[in-house]
């Protein structure tokens, strides 16, 4: 079984005035059909705890949020801010990255790509061609 660290994205909750942290179900079947452990690398502890504890094999950055040159509020900094160090981690430790919609936008902007809005683009189901 291969340990996989993810990140989550971030929604506040207007209702007890908190942050929460929070992944999609399927991301649950996904781990299991690829026969990965998840450990999940909350913004608030130090990462760099869990890379020198378990063996991970690898990051992936999750979707949800805007990043924050798209929208700038504290949510998206957060975020960014936390991708951002668990990027460079992972380059200078040669541990494998994957992003997932907003993780493969934090992965391209680190790397010095820029982006655009685009209407009617969001929950839109796309076909890829490797």
């Amino acid at each position: 079984m291969k340990i996989i660290a993810i990140t989550q994205r971030l929604s506040l909750n207007q209702n007890y005035f908190e942050i929460r942290e929070a992944l999609d179900i399927k991301w649950g079947a996904l781990f299991k059909k690829l026969n990965f452990l998840p450990i999940i690398l909350p913004i608030e502890l130090e990462y760099k705890k869990y890379f020198n504890s378990i063996k991970i094999g690898g990051i992936i950055l999750t979707g949800g949020n805007d990043l924050n040159s798209l929208n700038n509020n504290d949510l998206s900094f957060k975020r960014d801010s936390h991708e951002k160090k668990l990027i460079r981690y992972a380059i200078k430790n040669n541990i494998p990255i994957f992003g997932m919609c907003r993780g493969m936008q934090i992965i391209a902007e680190n790397f010095g790509a820029s982006f655009k809005k685009v209407k009617g683009q969001v929950a839109i189901r796309h076909s890829l061609k490797v």
